[in-house]
């Protein structure tokens, strides 16, 4: 039976974090709200606009360094990006964290360049982890 409160409540998450969900993976979620799954999905879909909700706007991680924790974890191909902050400022569509595409860097990462690749995807089950253990992974995959 389909819980219809959660299901609009989860259509709403969808929407008010948009930006960032990339819109391929965003309609199919969508889409399995109507499935057999709709509860599993709504449970998932709630965890990441939690995630989103509480992300640290831009600077509040400012001192943190390697202990800054990466909130969100975007993946395609060899790319990988981990985001720490998102941007506070109105109709800005861009965050800040740890890129690597070759090599890890900080910096600022902008969402709708990124999801001009329809390979990039939102890794939907991504624990919160501090960038210095992030970064000393993917240093590794680059034998330093």
């Amino acid at each position: 039976m389909f819980n219809v409160t959660a299901i609009q409540k989860a259509e709403n998450q969808l929407k008010t974090h948009s930006q960032f969900f990339p819109k391929a993976q965003a309609d199919v979620l969508k889409s399995l709200l109507a499935s057999e799954e709709s509860s599993y999905v709504c449970e998932l879909i709630d965890s990441i606009a939690q995630k989103i909700e509480s992300m640290p706007s831009t600077y509040e991680t400012d001192g943190q360094g390697e202990n800054a924790l990466a909130i969100l974890h975007y993946f395609g191909g060899a790319c990988d990006f981990y985001i720490t902050e998102k941007d506070i400022e109105d109709g800005q569509n861009q965050a800040f964290g740890l890129g690597y595409i070759c090599f890890p860097e900080l910096g600022y990462i902008s969402l709708p360049e990124l999801f001009r690749s329809p390979y990039i995807e939102l890794d939907l089950h991504f624990t919160p982890q501090p960038v210095g253990k992030l970064r000393k992974e993917l240093l590794k995959r680059v034998g330093l």
